[in-house]
């Protein structure tokens, strides 16, 4: 059985449509950088399995 393809930072960047460096900034717990909207945009698309610093 072939296992599944991860999510890269770059993946998520593009589902959200936003920059790799607003993924990095999230996934470091530097949510504080980042607008309301970002944070909708960047937490919609992670992965079920994804877990972010609270």
């Amino acid at each position: 059985m072939a296992k599944a393809a991860r999510a890269t930072i770059s993946d998520v960047a593009k589902a959200a449509k936003t920059g790799k460096t607003s993924i990095s900034r999230y996934l470091n717990g530097e949510k504080h950088l980042l607008s309301d909207d970002l944070l909708s945009r960047i937490e919609k698309p992670l992965p079920n399995s994804t877990t972010a610093p609270a």
